[in-house]
């Protein structure tokens, strides 16, 4: 029986070995994989569309467009991981152009700015874009557009310099309340997410890369995009931001903006039409659920519990539009004429 045992443990101890060994040479092979194809794509990437300002001893990526003399300016912030933003937003800038000035600020770690802040504290995730605008040469006060776990910064940014602030247009836009509970728990995971993003596996998750379906960018914007994501996807920087926003959210006091500054936010919705019609994985999403749950209304309360939550100050207009959370990827025109509306309303 002892000698069977031992058989028996010899093998598994073989089997373990092979397969270490085995997954070893495929996270090698994807790795030294990644690492020839980002060569390659540095080209597409070695020249930002707007310029690099150096804040706390590393360069930011400024894009600044627009018209110079307007009565205002916009300042975009994007959400985690939105690495590719200052190309995918293109559309939506087009629309804006002619009004507004706008400002596009990658932070660190992401699209075309360097990584290496290790501070990601909300106070200096904030100073450290209004110190990248004011190097740009951007004068406020702002219009800041928020987009997702952005709303966190934009609301910071509102509370801490409120004569900076005109207004704030969120885009599928988070309270702090929402990350107030986040313990950072899941931080095991988050790096997994790093180190998948580092060994290069994000190449093999379709889902990860942008598609084009509507049409809205030329065939080196695709290209420009996709090397962005390949190269900064959920980065060192990214991780430690994701890991702080907890902290931050409870570092922000959102009651004294909510309450009193004008604000729009609009929310997207995947299960709505026309988008939903256009949408291959939106309408198998939605056939999942109702399966699950046959009598529940999904398309009416898809954002009911978030326009409600916002709804209830004053001055918060809630709005929706079908179509998937980068909306200005399926409908840029309908998005800036919703946020030129709200600006011509509250001059």
């Amino acid at each position: 029986m002892k000698e069977f045992l031992h058989k028996i443990v010899k093998i598994f101890l073989i089997l373990l070995l092979i397969t270490a060994a085995i997954t070893v040479a495929v996270v090698g092979v994807i790795y030294f994989n990644n690492q020839k194809k980002l060569k390659e794509e540095a080209p597409l990437i070695v020249t930002p569309p707007g310029q690099m300002v150096e804040v706390d001893g590393h360069k930011m990526h400024v894009y600044v467009m627009g018209k110079e003399e307007a009565e205002h300016t916009i300042v975009f912030i994007h959400g985690s991981n939105m690495t590719d933003d200052s190309i995918s937003m293109r559309p939506l800038f087009d629309e804006l152009s002619d009004d507004y000035r706008l400002v596009y600020v990658d932070r660190p770690g992401n699209g075309y700015s360097e990584g290496g802040c290790e501070d990601k504290s909300i106070d200096n995730i904030t100073n450290e874009t209004r110190e990248a605008v004011a190097k740009a040469g951007v004068e406020g006060p702002y219009i800041l557009f928020a987009q997702t776990t952005g709303g966190i910064e934009a609301t910071y940014w509102a509370a801490t310099y409120p004569d900076e602030v005109e207004t704030i247009i969120g885009l599928d836009m988070y309270s702090p309340k929402e990350y107030e509970s986040d313990e950072g728990e899941d931080a095991g995971f988050r790096y997994m997410l790093y180190l998948f993003a580092r060994i290069g596996i994000i190449r093999h998750i379709d889902s990860a890369y942008p598609a084009d379906q509507y049409h809205l960018y030329k065939d080196k914007e695709v290209l420009v995009r996709n090397a962005l994501i390949s190269k900064t996807s959920y980065s060192k920087d990214t991780y430690e931001e994701d890991k702080a926003i907890g902290e931050n959210a409870r570092a922000t006091d959102q009651e004294s903006v909510y309450g009193t500054l004008p604000m729009l936010l609009i929310f997207s919705n995947p299960i709505k039409e026309p988008y939903l019609s256009t949408d291959a994985s939106a309408q198998a999403d939605l056939k999942q659920m109702q399966e699950s749950y046959p009598d529940y209304d999904f398309e009416t309360l898809y954002n009911q519990k978030r326009m409600d939550y916002f709804g209830k100050y004053d001055n918060v207009e809630c709005i929706e539009m079908a179509g998937p959370s980068a909306l200005y990827t399926y409908n840029p025109i309908d998005l800036a004429d919703k946020m030129k509306e709200y600006v011509e309303k509250i001059d």
